[in-house]
């Protein structure tokens, strides 16, 4: 009240100040015949704005992931736990730590050996069902080689995350992990391009059908300036933003690292779906990102590496949870105020 007297003064600037003042008197209101109560309310109240924490931002180390494999983590898991116990630095949190990331990925091989027996005896779909059999198969003892093993790898790490509570909120640069699984399978006569293509779509419609596009979507990241200072559009990248043009769905969300050597015909298709309805593109400029990260503090060959996670937050894969505090704007409820001069038609309250 002391605020809005000094604001005020003797000249009272608008009426709506006024009425805020008398707001903040608890025990007085308008009169009847203003139909409003004064009561004081808060944004959050009338659905204007909320906001709170979120601490499930996760960005797996995916090219480890697929470098290595299920078996070889675990055989390095056991490895490291061993040498830190024989020269005596290996403490009990660590002990605890490294037997439960044990049996996570125990879990991991057994459910992927599972998982293969039961494709096996599938009575539908047999073709089909033995090629998944042998995908499941193989990534259970050996890392992937194919763009199929790959992203089935893929996947299935990102369901156990989720299952266990995380929110995977980043698939890592889509173009950049698989190309050498695309091109070897191209090379090598696996598959045509339209077949992986199709696998691709495969693969981006189970994050769609897991909730029909109403929630955040996944976010994998195209394009960009490599760790030696390129350009990393690929194969890969064209092939990935065609299969999504074609899918016509709100999922997954393509993040499009923009520089200055970005190649103009990548920019053209990805235009070319935006104006085509397929909109969940979000672009952003490569030169402003890695030097927020190098101001930080991140060495600019890491941040040469950025993905864009959760609502776009620029984070180094596999190196940090970059857990975010979140706001969300009803940009409709300001325009309602300035119309009716500040009182909330939903509760006929003065904000």
């Amino acid at each position: 009240l002391e605020y809005l007297d000094e604001q005020l003064g003797d000249n009272p600037v608008d009426d709506l100040l006024q009425k805020t003042k008398r707001a903040f008197r608890e025990d007085q209101i308008f009169a009847d015949d203003e139909k409003v109560n004064l009561r004081p309310a808060t944004a959050r109240e009338v659905g204007a704005y909320i906001s709170g924490p979120n601490f499930s931002h996760t960005a797996p180390d995916w090219e480890r992931v697929l470098t290595l494999g299920p078996a070889a983590l675990l055989s390095h898991v056991r490895e490291t736990r061993r040498r830190r116990l024989t020269s005596g630095a290996l403490s009990d949190d660590e002990r605890d730590f490294y037997d439960a990331v044990e049996t996570v990925y125990v879990a991991i091989l057994r459910l992927a050996e599972g998982a293969d027996e039961q494709a096996r005896r599938h009575p539908e779909h047999r073709e089909r069902m033995l090629a998944l059999a042998g995908c499941l198969r193989n990534i259970a003892t050996r890392p992937p080689e194919t763009l199929h093993e790959a992203l089935q790898l893929a996947y299935l790490c990102h369901e156990l995350m989720e299952m266990e509570g995380e929110s995977v909120r980043s698939m890592g640069h889509f173009d950049r992990l698989y190309h050498r699984f695309y091109r070897s399978d191209l090379e090598r006569g696996l598959r045509t391009r339209e077949q992986q293509k199709e696998l691709i779509k495969h693969f981006f419609i189970k994050f769609f059908a897991r909730t029909d596009g109403l929630q955040y979507g996944k976010n994998f990241v195209l394009g960009g300036i490599d760790v030696d200072g390129g350009d990393a559009v690929n194969a890969l990248s064209y092939a990935a933003i065609e299969a999504y043009g074609e899918m016509r769905t709100v999922d997954p969300k393509l993040s499009i690292r923009v520089h200055d050597g970005t190649p103009p015909d990548l920019l053209r298709q990805v235009a070319r779906c935006i104006r085509n309805g397929c909109t969940s593109f979000v672009l952003i400029n490569d030169h402003v990102g890695i030097a927020a990260l190098v101001k930080r503090g991140v060495p600019e060959d890491e941040a040469r590496g950025y993905v864009l996670m959760g609502c776009y937050e620029p984070a180094i894969l596999g190196k940090e949870v970059p857990c975010s505090g979140s706001q969300w704007v009803n940009i409709a409820k300001a325009v309602e105020w300035a119309l009716h001069d500040g009182v909330d038609q939903l509760t006929g309250r003065q904000m």
